[in-house]
């Protein structure tokens, strides 16, 4: 009971919050695989040789793509970010 009492007392900062945002995606991501592991489990015993989707490795193969585009996009928003800071620092309070 005293440490949830202890958590409510916490201050919230952003690293907390998004802390528990991160642990609450996790959590949710091992849910739906838990979930669909189980209706995986249930198709294949009913059907023999069930092709609902593309060849496993033809969605690794977009699935990681897929992501490596986005690093590449995220990383660029990441530069521009950079640079806007750096560009309207003169405008900014002394640290």
């Amino acid at each position: 009971m005293a440490t949830s009492q202890a958590k409510k007392s916490a201050p919230l900062t952003p690293e907390s919050v998004q802390t528990q945002f991160i642990d609450g995606v996790k959590q949710s991501n091992k849910a739906a695989i838990e979930a669909l592991n189980t209706w995986v489990e249930s198709v294949a015993k009913a059907t023999p040789k069930p092709q609902l989707f593309p060849a496993a490795k033809d969605m690794q193969e977009a699935a990681t793509s897929w992501f490596k585009f986005n690093n590449e996009m995220l990383e660029l928003q990441k530069e521009f970010a950079l640079s806007f800071v750096q560009t309207v620092a003169p405008l900014s309070a002394e640290s």
